[in-house]
This record gives structure tokens, C-alpha cells and sequence, in this order.
């Protein structure tokens, strides 16, 4: 059992559990982070919005997301797939636009800067370890986590943030996660170099092309690395009998 109890307990170490840790902390809060594994490891989801840097700015991170040299976006395009039309989104153009930029990235290296910020706000970050089992109670939760060494403790707090992402931790525990029939999707995607893109500052774009039945996406991820992948059904998927590639 933890030494003493937390304010809150945070499982997952992506942008949205480094991001409420370092909230916290800077609150006077007393944070546990846990995060399964090691940073910096590869994640998908690479496209911000402009209302993140305000966000950014609150947490004391974006210098450090400056310095990191992600490319800027400052807007958006979508194309359907047989060109027949198109729409383009310049963020200084919007006409309540606070924030008229943000950033692509890679994801490896935007969440080890975001989760290493926390560490510094003053969130106790622990990676390699795994959640196994939450349990809830009148008086607060109670989590169970194991080491890459195979050793487990358990941890109190009052309050408990699952971060988890995509694995839903809790729903799945609690058997509470609904799956919506019509969003059984799939993404295929990579990242490759020598990717033809726009010139000048629509070069930084999020690129959007659409087809009858699913989409593709183009973002610059760094100056010479382009993430573009493809979402479509999973049945589709399964049917068609052929590898990703």
C-alpha cells in the first residue's frame, strides 16, 4: 500500500493524463501518474487545433513545444476523392479566432515533452507500470499496479482520472463500454518521406480526402516525415482478405 493517500490518481500518460497532472500539481495537488510504458514510444493522432495553444500556454509547455520545431498548421483542407470539390479552412481568416496557428507532430516526441512537463510541475510519474485492477469506494479508489519487474502495489487516492485512451480501462471493468455499431472502424497508416506537399504555409495543412464510403489524411509530422493513413470500415477490411500494406 502507498505511504500515504493521493489527491488524485491519473492512469495514462498521454496529452490528456500529462496535461490534468500538470494542472493538478500546479494546483498544490498531490498526483500520481502511471503510465505503462516507457517514453518515448510511437503513437498515432499527430493533428492539434488552435485552441490548444491557449491550453499550452496555462501549463507553462509551450516554449518547449516551440523549441521542439514541430511544423505550424494554420489550416485545414478537405478534398472529396473525385475532385469535384473542395474546402479550405486559414485559421486567420476565422472571425472569432483567438489562436490563429498550431502545431503537427509526432506524437513520440510531443507526449515525452508533455509528460516529462508534468514530472516537472510536480506530478509523480511513474512509467512501465500497468494497471490491473481499480476499485471504488465511499471514502475514494483504491488502484492495483504492477512494475516491468513484475512487482505490484497498490495506491489510494480521492480521486480517479482514467486517461487511458483508446483501452478504457475502466469501462472495461465495469463492463460499462458501449461500442456504437456504425463507428467499427479501422486505420491503416504510416509514416514515409518525400511526400509531395503544398507550397508556402498551406505545406503545413491537415489534409483531408474524401471517397464514398471512407478517408484518407495527409499531415507533416516533421520537415521530411508525412503521416498519412486511411480509416474505413472494419468489415471492409476483413473481407477484402489483404494485408495492411
Amino acid at each position: 500500500m502507498s505511504k500515504q493517500p493521493y489527491d488524485a490518481i491519473i492512469i495514462g500518460g498521454g496529452p490528456g493524463g500529462s496535461t490534468a497532472a500538470t494542472y493538478l500539481a500546479k494546483a498544490g495537488k498531490q498526483v500520481l501518474l502511471l503510465e505503462k510504458e516507457r517514453f518515448p514510444r510511437f503513437h498515432i493522432g499527430e493533428s492539434l487545433l488552435p485552441y490548444c495553444q491557449g491550453i499550452f500556454m496555462e501549463m507553462g509547455v509551450l516554449p518547449k513545444l516551440e523549441h521542439a520545431g514541430f511544423p505550424r498548421k494554420r489550416g485545414a483542407q478537405f478534398h472529396l476523392g473525385n475532385r469535384s470539390k473542395s474546402l479550405y479552412f486559414v485559421f486567420d481568416q476565422g472571425k472569432f479566432t483567438r489562436h490563429t496557428e498550431t502545431f503537427q507532430v509526432e506524437r513520440a516526441k510531443l507526449d515525452e515533452i508533455l509528460l516529462r512537463h508534468a514530472a516537472e510541475s510536480g506530478a509523480e510519474v511513474r512509467e512501465e507500470w500497468t494497471v490491473q485492477k481499480c476499485q471504488f469506494g465511499i471514502d475514494g479508489i483504491r488502484v492495483e499496479a504492477r512494475d516491468s519487474a513484475g512487482k505490484s502495489e497498490q495506491f489510494e487516492a480521492a480521486f480517479l482520472i482514467d486517461a487511458s485512451g483508446r483501452s478504457n480501462l475502466t469501462g472495461n471493468q465495469e463492463q460499462i463500454r458501449v461500442v456504437h455499431p456504425r463507428l467499427k472502424k479501422v486505420a491503416l497508416f504510416a509514416h514515409f518521406e518525400g511526400v509531395k506537399l503544398d507550397a508556402g504555409s498551406p505545406g503545413g495543412d491537415t489534409v483531408i480526402v474524401r471517397l464514398a464510403d471512407k478517408w484518407f489524411w495527409i499531415i507533416p509530422v516533421s520537415k521530411t516525415k508525412t503521416s498519412v493513413g486511411c480509416v474505413m470500415d472494419q468489415a471492409e477490411l476483413s473481407a477484402a482478405k489483404k494485408t495492411p500494406a
